[in-house]
């Protein structure tokens, strides 16, 4: 109706019928407040529904004329510190004023940021699917119907593959493992199946390559890394 360009998600999940109306409340609630986040480096949602008798969800958002910052890696490789700084720091800010609203990501991973205007004065990443993160980590929603978390296992924090926990720190965690990546054009578990991904995240086992470790970097990642989120940046 507002003759507007914009990018429509659907989600996959159906909600269970017996916390239905529960989820639909606090999605809506939840998205309100995305909606109230005024933030160049989170992605514009203008509005939230459910559709069809399933009452599948849906998310209206900001369309970005961009490129994932997965592509970017996977097709220019590392990016160099400076400008991977100029570009991260934006972020971390983004997510400290969804974390004021008591928004975590929780699924945060190159592949849901967005880089605009690239190679430009005003390039930036926008961080993406906040609405669907916090659908995936609502009460009785975390686990998929066969039991499997949600989330990707390469960026999973410990205390969430162990207990499910979910708090500002799981976004901590994998802003960290971005940077590792950011700077080696690599994951920083590349190659691991799933399993392997889950006992290193869980032993605190994420190879940093030791020009990172032991550089200035080394205490900063190892402090976005801890295995107790206590030990992390707040």
């Amino acid at each position: 109706h507002m003759e507007r360009m914009v990018a429509l998600k659907l989600l996959n999940a159906r909600l269970p019928a017996e916390h239905r109306d529960h989820i639909e409340q606090r999605f809506e609630r939840e998205a309100r407040v995305l909606a109230q986040l005024d933030h160049p480096g989170i992605v514009t949602t203008h509005e939230v529904g459910t559709h069809g008798e399933d009452r599948q969800p849906y998310i209206v958002m900001q369309l970005l004329d961009g490129v994932g910052l997965d592509r970017v890696l996977h097709t220019k490789g590392a990016i160099a510190p400076e400008r991977a700084f100029r570009l991260l720091i934006p972020c971390l800010s983004a997510l400290h004023e969804a974390h004021l609203g008591q928004i975590v990501h929780k699924d945060l991973k190159p592949s849901n940021m967005v880089l605009v205007h690239a190679g430009e004065e005003d390039e930036r990443l926008v961080l993406l699917d906040f609405g669907a993160a916090t659908l995936a980590a609502l009460p009785d929603s975390r686990l998929t119907d066969n039991g499997e978390m949600i989330g990707t296992p390469q960026y999973l924090a410990p205390e969430y593959i162990k207990e499910h926990t979910v708090t500002t720190a799981v976004d901590v965690y994998q802003a960290g493992l971005i940077l590792l990546e950011m700077l080696t054009g690599r994951r920083a578990l590349e190659g691991f199946n799933s399993y392997m991904c889950m006992m290193a995240h869980c032993r605190g086992e994420i190879p940093v390559p030791e020009a990172i470790a032991y550089g200035p970097l080394g205490p900063v990642l190892s402090r976005a890394l801890a295995l107790d989120p206590a030990d992390r940046y707040q």
